[in-house]
């Protein structure tokens, strides 16, 4: 992030300064996109929008960035996660067991710092945080160190939404409802283990709102954690019916 160690102070303004020559060299090359449009330049950046740190101004200029930048996809996830010791939704709608971020709360926030909405993208997560540890199958609960890695993925504390799926299907955890959050877990009353996530229904609750706000659209991490069986891409695919 720019002005924040290790960054130097200069980013702040030199980031603008990058974007602004970009933007020139793509103009003055003449060189078009497939569809013959004019090239495009774009961000993504993590949901978090501090604007000060020990008195300094830090993060990024958005009134003079946007005048460059086609459109700032904004990374909202991963806001939570087994870094916390109580479990929260790592996606969460328009609250938080935290009290710090939620997703209407960050893109509120890009909007009055100058990003335009129509120029902001909202970031969807094919996967889920989980946390070891776990005493009994709720959000806002204790939990300490990350969930055991996926069959297939094979990284602590992260699940991709195929591997959600195949746990609850084979009886392993149990699908519950956080109303608060407006997002699912799993949870093993065995293991201790809870695991949140994106699954279509709260899936649902971020289109309607991107409508609503008329939003530039969604971008998803990533195509490759979306369940690929029999090519189904429910998540993928409720963004494509929806957006399209």
């Amino acid at each position: 992030m720019p002005n924040l160690a290790p960054s130097p102070y200069d980013d702040y303004t030199n980031l603008v300064t990058f974007l602004e020559e970009m933007r020139e060299a793509f103009d003055a090359s003449g060189v078009k996109a497939y569809d013959g449009s004019d090239l495009s330049i774009s961000m993504a950046v993590a949901a978090n929008t501090t604007q000060s740190y020990g008195g300094k101004p830090i993060g990024y200029n958005w009134p003079e960035l946007i005048k460059y930048l086609d459109w700032v996809g904004v990374m909202t996830y991963d806001i939570h996660g087994s870094w916390n010791q109580m479990t929260d939704a790592h996606v969460p709608f328009d609250d938080d067991y935290h009290n710090q971020l939620d997703i209407v709360s960050s893109i509120s926030e890009f909007n009055s710092q100058g990003v335009p909405y129509d120029k902001l993208v909202l970031g969807i997560a094919a996967y889920g945080k989980g946390w070891s540890n776990v005493d009994m199958p709720s959000l806002g609960v204790p939990g300490s160190g990350p969930s055991p890695a996926g069959k297939y993925t094979k990284s602590d504390g992260f699940l991709a939404y195929y591997e959600i799926e195949e746990l609850i299907e084979d009886g392993t955890y149990s699908y519950y409802w956080d109303d608060k959050t407006k997002t699912p877990f799993i949870y093993s009353a065995t293991d201790k283990v809870l695991v949140g996530y994106e699954d279509e229904n709260s899936l649902e609750y971020k289109l309607d709102y991107i409508q609503s706000k008329d939003l530039a659209g969604a971008m998803i991490w990533a195509i490759d954690l979306d369940m690929f069986q029999d090519k189904e891409y429910p998540l993928i695919g409720a963004i494509s019916n929806r957006l399209k």
